[in-house]
């Protein structure tokens, strides 16, 4: 399996202050690899890290030369910031082709290719004339997932995106995921405090709190630690198979 990145005795620094110290760890294609542990412990950092943001204080950190253009991002949930904005799903989705482009420049055939690619990916092609303020959190969110596929990455790193989720649609969400990942061979690495669905749709978990306190196989991923840092919740059964 290859490895897509990789970093050894990695230290990172927020300003003056290191935030991250000695951490080793790799992710390989077909990972689905969660970074989890408490607020200020560094999960931000390392992310920009990986997206290439920041540099190693000290230590490695290597990406795959393939991943050159070939990693998406999704920031943290907005579902409950998007009052009033005009914008379509379609819209939405090429906007992501178009920060790379010429913002102005009409789109090519192959550019929309792309983007009816990630709206069938991700089963909202119904969606497309409806405005993002329109739209549930959980459709919202696929609509973010599709703006980050329309660039069709490798690797897919996402930043807490169901914090502003109801319980059973982040179920479904998680299930989305899960699919993208299985079916579409797609790397995801994803910050979450979700340690109740970590067993059952991650394969691999780095546990950080400045330091690493774990690192291996989520079903490893003991519930002793899952307590010791995070709050469990209920689960609610996904009953519609996807993200409403």
């Amino acid at each position: 399996m290859t490895w897509y990145i990789r970093a050894k005795n990695l230290s990172l620094s927020y300003g003056a202050e290191k935030v991250v110290e000695d951490l080793s760890f790799s992710v390989s294609e077909g990972d689905f690899f969660a970074i989890v542990g408490p607020n200020g412990g560094g999960k931000s950092t390392l992310i920009k890290a990986l997206m290439g943001i920041i540099t190693p204080v000290s230590g490695t950190l290597e990406r795959h030369a393939s991943l050159r253009g070939k990693i998406g991002y999704m920031p943290q949930s907005r579902t409950g910031s998007l009052g009033g904005f005009p914008a379509t799903v379609y819209e939405v989705v090429a906007s992501a082709i178009r920060a790379q482009t010429k913002v102005f420049k009409k789109l090519s055939h192959r550019e929309k290719d792309q983007i009816e690619s990630a709206l069938g990916l991700l089963s909202i092609e119904s969606l497309r004339n409806r405005r993002i303020d329109e739209l549930s959190g959980g459709q919202r969110q696929r609509v973010f997932l599709a703006r980050a596929f329309s660039l069709n990455p490798s690797v897919l790193i996402l930043d807490e995106p169901t914090g502003a989720l109801d319980q059973r649609t982040r179920n479904c969400f998680y299930e989305t995921l899960q699919s993208l990942n299985k079916k579409e061979r797609k790397t995801i690495i994803m910050v979450t405090h979700d340690a109740i669905h970590i067993e059952s749709y991650v394969t691999r978990v780095l546990a950080l709190d400045r330091r690493p306190l774990f690192i291996g196989p989520a079903a490893d991923y003991s519930a002793q630690e899952k307590n010791h840092y995070f709050n469990h919740a209920q689960t609610t059964p996904c009953t519609h198979g996807g993200l409403e």
